[in-house]
């Protein structure tokens, strides 16, 4: 048996490829079944973030399995780019396991060090566990994985003062107005980024937080927590022309925020100016809203260049962990060749 990982992320696609690839959690339990059902993986998890698009198996055919992963990618987009072989990567072996500890270390975040990876990490294989795919080689791999994550956060200083992709927004906020003591925030969606935005926000003394999701009692409830306003998601706009900072982190397929939607804003507003931060990948809002007058949109591409300006600082603990890393990746490894040896490890059943 050889593991395999094949996937894209924030250092080599744009946000426009990675939204388009981007799985959801039933279409990434259809695609583990069906790589299974097929016999291309014996185990499989798919990991997909705002940040990240990665597929991690099991299989007796490494070269078959590289094809058709690579097929997948393809099939999921109208166009690919000519830099196709620059973009996607593939690693085997003894290196997808490190590449595995490293991604759920942090160590290969937009955000260097950030924790909120590891949380994704864990609900990517929990739901392969769930869902049937995965069996001994993962099941020890993921393991193993993440005892090296919490061991790496413990023991190194690579989380001491880390930001988070909430806190990077804070920052290019303070790029832009300066002090933020006189800015209102909107904050579209209540999943657990925006629970950090707001929380990051209010930290720098902003004047008012809104609140509004399409769930309203998850916007109540965030919005109780924080003593913000809680709007109806349908009544948003309205109240947007009171803020200075917009921030939509959702998991909507399509825009929140249209072109259309921000022109007539920008006439109530009397073209005072309007800045966003699309946290979201697929994207909240439309590209488009950045020509319009007075109007800021930023990205999650866009906060990875103020995100490395944070990495530079815990540079010099990236040796510490590679060591630690080594030594996991050697003890898997001596695993994986003694199962090999004794005849290899159950098959996983896909329901």
């Amino acid at each position: 048996m050889n593991i395999v990982c094949v996937g894209l992320n924030h250092q080599r696609a744009p946000v426009e490829i990675r939204e388009k690839l981007a799985f959801t959690s039933p279409q990434a339990q259809t695609l583990r079944e069906k790589l299974c059902a097929q016999d291309v993986l014996k185990e499989a998890v798919v990991l997909s973030t705002c940040n990240r698009i990665e597929i991690y198996g099991v299989t007796q055919s490494p070269d078959a399995a590289r094809q058709t992963l690579r097929e997948e990618f393809l099939n999921r987009l109208t166009m690919w780019p000519d830099s196709f072989e620059n973009i996607l990567y593939v690693h085997e072996e003894n290196r997808a396991i490190e590449h595995l500890i490293h991604v759920t270390c942090g160590l290969d975040s937009m955000v260097f060090g950030e924790t909120e990876i590891f949380g994704q990490v864990k609900d990517a294989y929990e739901e392969a566990s769930r869902g049937g795919t995965t069996s001994k080689i993962l099941n020890r791999v993921f393991q193993k994985t993440f005892q090296a994550g919490k061991f790496i956060r413990t023991h190194t200083a690579i989380t001491r003062g880390t930001v988070s992709v909430a806190s990077v927004s804070v920052s290019l906020a303070e790029q832009i107005f300066g002090n933020l003591e006189a800015s209102n925030v909107l904050v579209i969606g209540a999943g657990d980024t925006s629970e950090k935005t707001c929380r990051a926000f209010l930290a720098e003394g902003i004047q008012q937080l809104f609140i509004t999701n399409r769930s309203p009692e998850k916007a109540q409830a965030l919005a109780k927590e924080f003593q913000a306003t809680s709007v109806p998601f349908e009544d948003w706009a309205a109240c947007a022309g009171a803020v200075d900072i917009i921030v939509s982190s959702t998991s909507s397929p399509e825009y929140v925020v249209t072109h259309p939607m921000v022109t007539e804003l920008m006439k109530l507003r009397k073209n005072k100016p309007l800045f966003f931060i699309d946290l979201a990948v697929p994207r909240d809002i439309d590209p488009e809203v950045n020509s319009i007058d007075n109007c800021y949109c930023y990205n999650m591409d866009n906060l990875q260049v103020i995100a490395g300006e944070y990495s530079a600082l815990r540079q010099q603990e990236i040796a510490k962990c590679e060591v630690y890393i080594a030594q996991k990746v050697a003890e898997l490894s001596e695993w994986i060749a003694r199962n090999r040896i004794q005849g290899g490890p159950q098959e996983n059943h896909v329901p």
